[in-house]
């Protein structure tokens, strides 16, 4: 485990269907992760039993792991997107002391350190993650890109691995930026 530095902020989201699965992605991060991990879960109606399930698996790995009530944040700007994905854009004010953050779908294992993912270089930008290219031949997604000016070569960005540069969010106050937009999630 390193000493002194800063631990790696991972944000998951769930409710009581997925904790298997989240429970599973904490482990593989645990045993592929030399590096301190601290896992901010945002509930979206865990149980208290499936809680104490996730903090058991802390007698094995060493991690910190906090619980977010969604209910104590007003609903992000969402358009068509759930409320789990939405929840996301409100990261960078759960844990305003927290300047970048890797935010993952529950439904994954990790192969391999987070470390890589968390020294990736933003260069500036407010997110980075996987880009989706399944949809370049659709007509209309190049459509509604265009409509809110973006180049069609962005369009698209899997929300399932995200770094977010959360200060830079905050300081261009994106949820505000995002709920007065036309944009449909």
């Amino acid at each position: 485990m390193e000493q002194n530095k800063q631990a790696i902020p991972v944000f998951l989201s769930s409710d009581d269907n997925y904790v298997p699965y989240m429970a599973a992605l904490i482990v593989s991060i645990m045993e592929n992760t030399k590096s301190k991990v601290d896992f901010y879960i945002i509930d979206s109606g865990i149980s208290q039993h499936n809680k104490k399930q996730l903090i058991e698996i802390k007698k094995k790995y060493e991690f910190n792991l906090d619980f977010f009530d969604v209910e104590k944040y007003p609903a992000a700007p969402s358009g068509h997107i759930s409320r789990a994905s939405s929840d996301r854009f409100l990261i960078p004010y759960m844990k305003p002391d927290l300047d970048k953050v890797i935010v993952l779908d529950v439904d994954m294992i990790a192969l391999g350190d987070i470390k890589k993912l968390w020294e990736i270089d933003l260069e500036g930008k407010l997110v980075a993650g996987v880009p989706v290219y399944l949809f370049t031949d659709i007509k209309w997604i190049y459509e509604a890109v265009r409509e809110v000016g973006m180049s069609p070569q962005h369009f698209y960005l899997n929300m399932g691995t995200i770094i977010m540069d959360c200060k830079q969010w905050r300081q261009k106050n994106m949820c505000d930026v995002l709920s007065e937009t036309n944009i449909d999630f």
